[in-house]
């Protein structure tokens, strides 16, 4: 397992997901490749199309906006890759959670940042996570009723659950030193095989 999509498959199989919903479907690579019976897409300009997708063009606030005024639809699972931005970030989190089934999981994309460049917003290079980071170590540092934990793969998918966590202890504005100095205990990052394991009861 080294793509978002199969950690997602996995997910969804595992549990019996049947509705999707991704923040920032891009391309729409990891919309397209999972099985679920049901999928809704956000994405401000989206690039793809297709029938059996519910792909809406606009931000993920005003999804949000639009699904508590009209669709009032509740979901398994979401994928959070929208703006990689650390406050949009929270806010895609923050509203996921209100919208997610009791048993149901967010993943979060870019979580693992590799370098300083990697992270810098605005965006400097090609390759790039944003300062995603920031949101997940801000709920790793308030939020006890969650279970959360990065799998260290693609970048780092960040996979949230209802649950209970130790909070950490970590300053409220960290900087990237402070991840790397803290990235193992910050992030809770597992291994794809370990992560697998325990989802499977090994």
């Amino acid at each position: 397992m080294h793509k978002r999509w199969q950690l997602l498959q996995a997910l969804t199989d595992h549990y019996g997901y049947r509705d999707y919903l991704e923040i920032g479907t891009g391309t729409a690579t990891t919309l397209l490749k999972l099985k679920i019976n049901r999928k809704w897409g956000v994405d401000p300009h989206p690039r793809v199309w297709h029938p059996g997708m519910s792909v809406f063009a606009m931000t993920s606030d005003a999804f949000f906006e639009e699904n508590d005024r009209h669709f009032k639809q509740d979901f398994d699972l979401i994928f959070v890759d929208g703006l990689h931005h650390a406050g949009q970030t929270l806010a895609d989190i923050w509203n996921a959670l209100e919208w997610l089934r009791p048993n149901g999981t967010i993943v979060c994309h870019d979580m693992n940042p590799p370098s300083e460049g990697h992270q810098v917003v605005p965006r400097q290079q090609e390759e790039w996570t944003g300062d995603c980071w920031k949101a997940w170590i801000e709920l790793r540092r308030t939020r006890s009723d969650l279970h959360m934990q990065v799998v260290d793969m693609d970048f780092g998918c960040g996979v949230i659950r209802r649950g209970q966590q130790d909070t950490i202890e970590a300053i409220e504005y960290p900087m990237f030193d402070d991840l790397v100095e803290h990235r193992q205990e910050w992030l809770n990052l597992v291994s794809p095989q370990d992560f697998l394991n325990e989802l499977h009861g090994l």
